[in-house]
């Protein structure tokens, strides 16, 4: 207990063996003393280093399962500690849904092998109970515990920051993360909150003048409706007071930021298609959005006015509106066309119909997608750069609904435009769009091969039960094909080849290109977990990437590469010198020079150290050849033949000295020019 806090700094140590080693002492801690002030810093720093192994993963799963998940009755601490460690897995990378899952599937063996037990339902009813209680009456009364010591590292550092906020300020902290646990729970077991989704729509009311803090829970409230309702296979009706949710919802689509916007979108959205059919709800923006947006951009392209920063901003929003909406409703099924008028309606249910003479504009490609999809473009071509980042942003959310367009020309030119330019904001929001796309994608493809196979998440009493896409739709596979043509792009702003000229533009904007380089390896690992990219391609520069010295790039590239190498070790093996090539080239692009044939700083040896004792020390083969490799390249390269293996740094430098050159010229012919 005395040296607890030493041990936490270990558990970042450089040595594989010594992580493993604190890893256990700290499991070991938690279970001995779980009502210590230090529990949570302690379970972020264990969940930190469960993505190391699988073996540290299940040891920091069991760790959990027995401090949390050993009684059918949990306790406002035990819901406060898991709420908390939920909470922050989404800041580590981690999908708290997964997490959360993964120990629900435990606790259901658990219960089940029990005697006597009120069963599993029961018990996860009553966590969701004891969460909502939490959070609705929160039982703290002032900050916990005392300040580690001057060697606890960054999670104790944040601990140490909370214990110095107000009672009020811990108590909003809390909230929030009790908050996030009960999306969790959506996410991972619907069923479990059906009884408690009324109560949580009293939050979507707010009032003129409502602060952040109000604001920010009524869009958790979104979420968690978002992911309830599809995935219920109980009535709906009755759930919640459909007509005043819908009238809040609106209210929030007034008055939200952009982000609150598209969540009360998708929420009015799966309101109407799983309870009230209303289609009146939708009707009234996409008459608003669609005709006013073109006749601004119409306008615009004529050259007959400028877009001023009022239009500009409305502009933005009715598209973010419109793209969020066709995210969540395809709005198109509900269409009866003219020909139908006076028959029977073109959908099975008649209530749920949408005339076309009810949609007061003009139709691009005979839909309303079609039209979207058209204005999507046209709005990007005016080339205003906030509307630009705007329209890369919202054509995410729409292909996230309408899978069909993702071969489209036009928004595919959107994205080779965006990934293009010298403008950071606008290839980070491409980046971003497209890695949030492909995940989304992934998703979908994990669930229709569940279905295909007869099986569900569902099918082991724990997660949800997916809804069936329409059978009409490509699948998930095959919409995230046509994305593979942007790995090219994505592998040059990976090698900080594409950002390097924005870096040299904008060099006091290095956090801005540490985030786009983020975004870049998002987007090559989900190509590469997808197949669409060649691995011998990607892995020199994600190998370059492991020696970064920003550890939000240098983790994931370090897991990126493990996962690369966890069938085939040879990858790296063939390609050693390469990918040392793209290391160096890394390193001086983010300027941080090393001599050629001189020593590496041991800091960032440590992901070459880590990957080495996880997927080469094991086998003797593979373990010699690698060290053999590894040491040839540090400190034996081959210097005659710099021009060669270095044909950038060669250019960049031919570069410099003929504009060094020229400036010399124009300054004597100046200075002549001046003396005459």
């Amino acid at each position: 207990l005395r040296f607890h806090a030493t041990v936490r700094g270990r558990i970042n140590d450089t040595s594989v063996i010594v992580r493993r080693q604190a890893s256990k002492i700290l499991s070991a801690f938690l279970l001995s003393h779980p009502d210590h002030p230090d529990v949570v810093g302690v379970a972020h720093d264990l969940m930190r280093r469960s993505s190391d192994s699988e073996a540290l993963r299940n040891l920091v799963l069991g760790t959990f399962e027995l401090l949390w998940f050993m009684e059918e009755e949990p306790t406002a601490r035990s819901a406060l500690q898991l709420a908390r460690v939920v909470d922050a897995a989404s800041t580590m990378g981690m999908a708290p849904p997964d997490i959360l899952g993964e120990l629900l599937r435990r606790f259901r063996h658990n219960v089940g092998s029990r005697r006597r037990s009120r069963g599993f339902d029961f018990a996860v009813r009553r966590w969701t109970t004891l969460l909502l209680n939490e959070f609705v009456h929160p039982t703290i009364t002032g900050p916990p515990g005392a300040a580690p010591s001057a060697d606890a590292d960054a999670a104790s550092r944040v601990e140490a920051a909370m214990r110095s906020v107000t009672v009020e300020e811990l108590i909003s902290i809390h909230r929030r993360a009790l908050l996030s646990t009960l999306e969790a729970f959506a996410t991972a077991q619907p069923e479990a909150m059906v009884p408690h989704l009324r109560p949580l729509t009293v939050y979507l009311a707010l009032e003129d003048g409502s602060t952040a803090e109000e604001q920010w829970i009524a869009q958790k409230v979104c979420k968690i409706l978002s992911a309830t309702l599809p995935r219920l296979a109980s009535e709906r009706r009755g759930l919640i007071d459909h007509r005043q949710v819908q009238l809040d919802l609106q209210a929030l689509v007034r008055s939200q930021p952009s982000s609150g916007v598209r969540e009360a979108i998708r929420c009015l959205c799966l309101v109407i298609k799983y309870i009230t059919g209303d289609l009146g709800q939708v009707l009234v923006h996409l008459n608003t959005a669609v005709p006013g947006v073109s006749r601004l951009c119409a306008a615009a392209e004529a050259g007959q006015a400028t877009v001023d920063r009022i239009q500009l901003m409305y502009m933005s929003r009715q598209v973010w509106v419109v793209s969020s909406l066709l995210e969540s409703l395809n709005v198109d099924e509900y269409i009866r066309p003219e020909s139908a008028e006076g028959g029977s309606p073109a959908v099975a249910d008649p209530k749920r119909v949408l005339p076309r003479s009810f949609l007061k504009f003009d139709f691009v490609g005979g839909s309303v997608a079609a039209t979207v999809a058209d204005l999507l473009a046209r709005l990007f071509d005016l080339g205003l750069p906030p509307l630009r980042a705007v329209v890369v942003t919202c054509l995410g959310f729409f292909l996230r609904g309408q899978r069909a367009y993702v071969k489209d020309r036009r928004l595919g030119d959107v994205f080779a435009t965006a990934l293009a330019s010298r403008d950071i904001n606008l290839c980070h929001k491409a980046l971003e769009a497209l890695a949030e796309l492909l995940a989304h994608f992934a998703r979908e493809a994990n669930t229709e091969t569940r279905l295909a196979a007869g099986t569900n998440a569902a099918d082991d009493g724990v997660g949800p039960s997916a809804p069936r896409p329409p059978p009409e739709s490509i699948s998930a596979v095959e919409a995230a094909q046509p994305l593979s043509i942007y790995g090219d792009a994505a592998l040059a702003h990976l090698s900080l080849a594409g950002a390097a000229g924005t870096l040299g533009m904008a060099a006091d904007r290095a956090g801005d290109v540490l985030k786009l380089q983020g975004e870049a390896l998002a987007v090559v690992r989900s190509l590469h977990q997808q197949g669409l990219v060649n691995p011998m391609a990607v892995l020199p520069k994600v190998f370059s990437l492991c020696f970064s010295d920003a550890a939000s790039i240098a983790e994931p590239a370090t897991a990126m590469l493990k996962e690369m190498l966890d069938l085939r070790p040879t990858l790296l093996l063939n390609r050693m010198d390469e990918a040392f090539r793209e290391a160096f080239l890394a390193l001086h692009a983010a300027g941080h020079p090393v001599r050629l044939g001189g020593g590496l700083a041991a800091t960032r040896q440590t992901a070459l150290a880590e990957v080495y004792a996880d997927r080469f020390r094991r086998q003797k083969g593979t373990r010699e050849s690698f060290i053999r490799r590894a040491l040839k390249e540090i400190f034996r390269p081959q210097t005659d033949r710099g021009h060669e293996r270095f044909t950038e740094l060669s250019a960049a430098a031919a570069a410099r000295a003929a504009a060094e050159a020229s400036t010399t010229a124009v300054v004597a012919a100046t200075a002549a020019a001046a003396r005459s």
